[in-house]
């Protein structure tokens, strides 16, 4: 895979570094060359590269390397000089070809190496700075990079660790501009995963053609992040990986001290730190004879019959119509939660679904047609890695949404047209909006409110006009927790969305014809809810108020409904948009500020009143000290955390600190199962399950014997199906492809 390090010096990375291979022996050295498109422009492609290059040394210093002129505008001190793009091969490969000396398999990663960068390359860019531009994010892209390039074959620890450097001058020439910009990495790094994928379905396939078989490599959530070759076991992993083991334990003791996991930014740093300044003095020989001193005399004796047999093998026949699959399954999996994805996206998990099995052109051929995977372009573009695609299927269900709404425009009576008084503790604000839903007679109307403005207030009176005049009300929200806000607040038959659209006849039964559905919290319910939504709405000619801000958040599922509706549709709004919640006033500014979307003026605004404070990298453990304070000294506090991974770190120690205060008792240990948050196309795929996940059903499976409710633990996978274990020790056998939709794993 790909990893990007800034250098802002590199005064002695050459030398110190890139030609040393991560050891130092005498007479020996490692030799660069110059790749890329920008390289042939500057006269360098294909050259040399020595510990004393001039043109490395010049591009450093934003030098034309032949000229010597300046390159770009910017040069002074704190300027990004190189972009180190680091491509390490799998520690199977690494160890066959490095320690058991399978030239092919190092061939074989430079030439996958060659095919990624070309592709990364194509995502070059420099910011457009002039005229209107001037302050914007606005960016043209180049397509080309001037890059040293050196092939290493060890780590610091001396582990077998074949990896590239692409270090990538921070220099790219604009045609249009006829000069020379400092890049941008910005949309380099969004395409890094795709030049992974790129280098990874690459490598495969000539370790297939050499005779291997691989395996997927999975992480600890069931999902792929690459290929090791069968026969290379996990032990044999681990003893080549002292270096990574290393990093490993600091990060563990970073962990330990902070309270949580280190940014990606931080883990450089810690790998950085932990490299030892000082390369050991050792030759080749030697560092070839510790690495093959690490292994036992019988899995010396496996791997080497590993690679002869390698070499006496026929490789595998690739599958046919692979990319058409393949796509299908990148559809299946990639527009369940997002309804737009880039092109190099979509093809960077096809490719993840199938390493070394299919074509990179193959699937590019197919992703502009059209026609393997139902997607597509939103606009017509040079390049189908740039473009955003949709599917068929999901911009039919946006444009029916709007139809629907469009085509009830006027159709039916006011929803309150008899006599109605509204609570006189309404505001002007809240008066106006409630007149506006209950005089609509449109079959689709909304409540946009931003936090703080009196929505359920004036949700309640909304309802009491409807109930006036002899209508029925029926309210539901996208989540459990907001249906039982409804209930608390007055609205007793209120459901989630989904069960809704479940269950609504045996529910309801006759009370839904006529009647008018809320959907509180609107803006979280997906497109495929808001298509459902209106084909019941239209079977029972009822009526729907969609009540939320889709400014505000977004649900987990593919499209966002409401805002769709708001922006190409003719929906009848009502809208509350004095702030009642927050009293004083520079605090209301701030929220006002930031539900229109200024955050960061809503946050400039909140830190003017001091409620800011910023901290480093132990800010977990200061916001657990600052609760348990709060808690201690009996003042009101809320802890909030953005991810699973901070709230459950904070969890650890806020107990920890509440039990060193005696404000917590000694506790017991539970078991639970945490979801892996699959897509339904991985739930669905049996090679994704593995001994010991746990299925939790939520529908009954009466012909395997299980109820809904009940967890069981997958104990086999065998030809697509799972056998899993209940409680009771019953064993039952059941078929993912056809069932996956009845349980969550975890």
């Amino acid at each position: 895979m790909f990893t990007m390090a800034k250098l802002r010096d590199g005064s002695t990375y050459l030398e110190g570094h890139l030609t040393a291979n991560d050891y130092y022996a005498e007479k020996e050295s490692v030799t660069g060359r110059w790749v890329g498109q920008a390289a042939e422009r500057l006269g360098l492609a294909g050259r040399a590269i020595s510990a004393e290059d001039g043109a490395f040394e010049r591009l450093r210093c934003n030098l034309h390397p032949l000229t010597g002129r300046r390159l770009t505008a910017r040069t002074g001190e704190g300027r990004i000089a190189f972009l180190d793009f680091q491509c390490s091969a799998p520690k199977s490969v690494s160890l066959l070809a490095v320690t058991f000396g399978d030239e092919r398999l190092r061939q074989a990663h430079h030439e996958a190496v060659s095919v990624a960068f070309a592709e990364l390359e194509r995502f070059a860019a420099r910011r457009v700075r002039g005229g209107k531009a001037a302050w914007s994010e606005q960016i043209a892209f180049t397509g080309n990079l001037c890059a040293a390039r050196f092939e290493h074959d060890a780590s610091r620890a001396l582990d077998a660790q074949l990896h590239t450097h692409l270090v990538t001058a921070n220099a790219t020439f604009d045609a249009k501009a006829d000069r020379w910009f400092a890049l941008t990495e910005r949309e380099m790094l969004s395409a890094v995963r795709y030049a992974g994928k790129v280098y990874q379905n690459e490598l495969a396939h000539r370790v297939l053609a050499a005779g291997y078989q691989i395996e997927s490599a999975r992480n600890d959530r069931g999902v792929i992040e690459g290929f090791e070759i069968v026969g290379v076991t996990a032990a044999d992993r681990v003893v080549a990986s002292k270096r990574r083991a290393q990093i490993e334990r600091e990060i563990a003791a970073f962990e330990k001290k902070h309270g949580r996991a280190p940014t990606t930014k931080e883990i450089h740093g810690i790998t950085t730190r932990t490299r030892s300044s000082k390369l050991a003095e050792i030759t080749t020989a030697e560092v070839r004879n510790r690495q093959r001193g690490d292994f036992t005399p019988e899995r010396l004796q496996a791997l080497e019959a590993l690679v002869t047999s390698a070499r006496n093998a026929r490789p595998a026949a690739a599958a046919p119509d692979g990319e058409r699959n393949a796509l299908r399954e990148a559809r299946d999996h990639l527009f369940e939660r997002a309804s737009v994805q880039r092109g190099h996206e979509i093809i960077a998990e096809a490719l993840n679904q199938s390493l070394g099995t299919v074509s990179l052109e193959r699937l590019k051929e197919k992703l502009t047609a059209g026609h393997a995977a139902d997607c597509v372009a939103l606009k017509d573009g040079p390049d189908c890695l740039r473009s955003d695609y949709a599917t068929r299927a999901g911009l039919q269900q946006e444009l029916d949404a709007i139809h629907f709404v469009n085509a009830g425009r006027n159709l039916y009576t006011p929803l309150c047209w008899t006599a109605f008084q509204p609570d006189r503790r309404l505001s002007g604000d809240q008066r106006n909006a409630v007149k506006t839903l209950l005089e609509s007679t449109d079959r689709v109307c909304a409540l946009r409110g931003i936090a703080g403005t009196g929505k359920t207030f004036t949700l309640q009176e909304v309802r009491r006009g409807i109930v006036v005049s002899g209508g029925t009300v029926i309210a539901c929200a996208p989540t459990t927790s907001a249906a039982g806000v409804l209930r608390a607040d007055g609205f007793i038959n209120a459901t989630t969305l989904a069960d809704l659209l479940k269950n609504a006849e045996s529910l309801h039964g006759q009370k839904l014809h006529a009647a008018t559905l809320i959907v509180d919290e609107a803006g979280i319910a997906s497109a495929r809810q808001g298509a459902e939504l209106c084909d019941l709405v239209r079977r029972h000619d009822a009526r729907l108020i969609l009540v939320g801000d889709s400014r505000q958040h977004s649900g987990v599922e593919a499209g966002d409904f409401l805002s769709i509706l708001e922006r190409h549709s003719q929906l009848q709004t009502a809208e509350l948009t004095d702030i009642r919640r927050q009293t004083a006033h520079e605090y209301r500014a701030a929220v006002k500020l930031m539900a229109q979307g200024q955050a960061r003026a809503g946050v400039e605004t909140v830190d003017r009143l001091g409620w800011l404070n910023e901290t480093g990298a132990d800010y977990i453990q200061r916001a657990a000290d600052h609760y348990v304070t709060s808690l201690a000294e009996k003042r009101d506090v809320i802890l909030v955390a953005p991810t699973w991974e901070e709230i459950n770190r904070l969890t650890e120690v806020v107990r920890a600190g509440l039990k060193k205060r005696e404000l917590l008792g000694h506790g017991e240990t539970v078991s639970v199962a945490e979801p892996l948050s699959w897509t339904k196309a991985q739930a669905a795929k049996a090679v994704n399950y593995r001994p010991g996940y746990l299925l939790t059903l939520h529908g009954a499976l009466p012909a395997a014997g299980l109820r809904a409710g009940e967890t069981v633990e997958v104990v086999a996978v065998k030809r697509g199906r799972l056998l899993v274990r209940s409680a009771s020790g019953q064993k039952n056998s059941v078929a993912p492809a056809r069932q996956a939709e009845k349980w969550t794993v975890a």
